[in-house]
């Protein structure tokens, strides 16, 4: 599947049709999308006209199908991870979060940039030890972090002193 076959699935397969989906698109003055152009747009075999890019987050936003997103990342060598705090406001959790998936990244990287000539050498797999090492790290961080949250939860007269 590409990126056009993945926003043409999302908008043929939206629940309450594609007039529905091209009318939620348009902001009614300036922005008309009709659902013959919609369709038009995610037509792969078309090549005149494409969705901006404002209009595939507003396609995905819409449908709550993020296919399309998954296509590019995967198109262009990455993975992606739904942040199960986004919306919130930014906090130590937040933070913790963010820092475990970085190391587990680098990790995963440094892992794959050794093993790229199937021969993971004494210095490389040093370097494997530490990025293991630092990504554990993260993990143990936001774990002692959420211990802590759920001590502070409790009742004063049931906390550990």
């Amino acid at each position: 599947m590409n990126v056009t076959r993945a926003l043409q699935r999302a908008v043929k397969e939206f629940k309450l049709g594609t007039k529905a989906l091209a009318a939620a698109m348009s902001n009614g003055r300036d922005k008309i999308m009709s659902d013959v152009v919609l369709m038009a747009k995610v037509n792969p075999d078309r090549t005149d006209t494409h969705c901006s890019p404002q209009e595939m987050l507003q396609i995905m936003d819409i449908t709550g199908d993020h296919g399309a997103l998954f296509e590019m990342a995967e198109e262009m060598g990455y993975v992606l991870l739904k942040n199960p705090l986004a919306g919130q406001e930014p906090g130590e959790c937040s933070k913790h979060l963010v820092s475990c998936i970085k190391e587990f990244g680098e990790f995963v990287e440094t892992v794959s940039s050794a093993a790229a000539d199937n021969d993971i050498t004494h210095n490389e797999l040093k370097d494997i030890h530490g990025r293991c090492a630092d990504a554990q790290a993260a993990i143990l961080k936001l774990q002692a972090w959420a211990e802590a949250r759920h001590e502070q939860s409790k009742p004063a007269r049931l906390r550990v002193a």
